[in-house]
């Protein structure tokens, strides 16, 4: 037995355990140092391709033939995830419908049904689609009607996100948070009455109401409380999603016409949305500027996607104004263009001749034409 063995032996005698054991342990502990730990990583190398199945969320992994003929597959539109993350408005692809906020009078039901829903704290179309009406404890015929109507009202109609704005259905939001009585007179004039499910019995009633109160009251309902808020929060959303990252692939900015052709094409119903937004538009903002609780407008005509994109704007108009001496003097586009590129005003501001051009074209303080060879040049007006 050498020296080694023997300071081994006493050292295990010492400790408590038999020789056997340190020499395993030492053995083990040797034979680890030259793996790093990583034995679990190099096992991967014999893992066999075809036992790797994807991960699911919970949803059907095996699909058959017959159930893809029959259509009979999971619902068409899941829940998208991104619905349960905070994502800002400007960074998504998709609104919540704005039939989650439709109130139960849509429905049309019966008084007793409704009133067995309002006593079990339900308003809105959202709140039944939320949940599984067979919990709620009504009778047959109660679920039988609200099952049949809800049906019926939210077919063909998106339930979970969408990139169309229902421009009527947010209306009619609109005029159900305020006292809708009130707000009839101003739908009158615009001829979208037709928003409101009511029966006849009280659209007799509120045609008394447009002779006795009139269009201001209709204005007061909607400009103030409830109704003004749920505007100013779902116009930011909607601008947002619609028009901010539209803006962002071109040069950020717009003229009011565009915006509105945007958002027109955006619409669900694109026959509705002229008399809506004229309606938006006299109630919110008298003087025409309806999105500028959204966007940053540097002119009567002109918006900007944001404050930086409208600092920029006006640094550039500044610059571009400073090469007009005398004010008579004209430039063609490009040559202007490539001057203020090399301004040293660009260098710090990083200007983006795509950017540059579009705020010579687009601003009201220089015009355009061309020339008899047919190049675009720019002056001041």
């Amino acid at each position: 037995m050498t020296i080694i063995d023997q300071l081994r032996k006493k050292h295990t005698e010492h400790q408590g355990i038999s020789s056997s054991q340190s020499l395993t342990c030492f053995d083990e502990a040797t034979q680890g140092a030259y793996t790093h730990g990583l034995e679990s990583i190099y096992s991967l190398e014999n893992v066999d391709p075809d036992s790797i199945r994807p991960l699911s969320l919970g949803l059907r992994t095996e699909v058959t033939a017959d159930a893809v003929e029959n259509n009979d597959l999971l619902p068409s539109e899941p829940r998208e995830l991104q619905l349960y993350l905070d994502i800002p408005p400007e960074y998504r692809h998709w609104l919540r419908p704005v039939l989650y906020e439709e109130p139960l009078e849509v429905l049309q039901l019966s008084n007793h049904a409704e009133q067995c829903l309002r006593m079990r704290d339900f308003h809105t179309i959202g709140q039944l689609l939320d949940i599984d009406l067979t919990t709620l404890g009504l009778g047959q015929g109660h679920y039988d009607e609200i099952a049949s109507q809800l049906s019926d009202f939210t077919k063909g109609r998106p339930k979970y996100s969408t990139t169309l704005w229902d421009w009527g259905a947010f209306l009619r939001v609109l005029c159900y948070r305020g006292d809708v009585r009130e707000v009839y007179p101003l739908l009158q004039r615009y001829g979208l009455e037709g928003l409101l499910f009511l029966p006849r019995s009280v659209r007799a009633e509120l045609k008394g109401w447009h002779r006795k109160g009139g269009v201001d009251r209709a204005l007061e309902q909607l400009r103030f409380g409830t109704p003004a808020e749920y505007f100013r929060e779902q116009m930011a959303e909607v601008v947002g999603v619609l028009v901010k990252r539209w803006l962002r692939g071109r040069n950020e900015m717009a003229s009011t016409l565009e915006l509105r052709e945007r958002l027109e094409l955006c619409s669900r119903d694109v026959g509705e949305f002229t008399s809506v937004w004229d309606l938006l538009s006299f109630v919110y903002s008298p003087s025409g500027a309806l999105l500028a609780q959204a966007l940053t407008q540097v002119s009567d005509d002109l918006y900007c996607v944001d404050a930086e994109a409208a600092r920029r704007y006006h640094a550039v108009q500044r610059a571009a104004v400073d090469y007009f001496r005398p004010e008579s003097c004209t430039y063609a586009v490009e040559h202007l263009v490539s001057l203020l590129l090399r301004d040293p005003r660009s260098v710090w501001c990083g200007w983006s001749e795509a950017f540059v051009e579009n705020v010579l074209v687009m601003s009201p303080l220089f015009r355009l034409w061309k020339d008899d060879y047919g190049r675009r040049v720019v002056g001041l007006h």
